[in-house]
């Protein structure tokens, strides 16, 4: 941990995949979306992980509904990445 409380953790992005639905509106109130899709322990020394997650960012509409702007799924690879979570 550092002086500041912050935890660090090294990983490495191994896939990025973006969908851009709509353009993104300027001074919107926004809403982001996370989700940890999949974890696997990767036996062997250093014990790999590799963690899968999904965002979606939505448009907060009149009235509470909400407009898909974009998804994104991301695969990272982390030393110690089940042990952090």
């Amino acid at each position: 941990m550092s002086a500041r409380g912050i935890i660090s953790i090294e990983h490495s992005l191994l896939l990025l995949q973006i969908r851009y639905k709509q353009p993104t509106p300027a001074e919107t109130p926004l809403v982001l979306r996370s989700q940890v899709v999949k974890m696997e322990l990767l036996s062997g020394p250093g014990r790999k992980a590799t963690v899968q997650v999904q965002l979606t960012l939505h448009k907060l509409n009149a009235g509470g509904k909400e407009t898909l702007l974009a998804s994104a799924q991301g695969v990272y690879k982390k030393l110690g990445a089940l042990r952090a979570m």
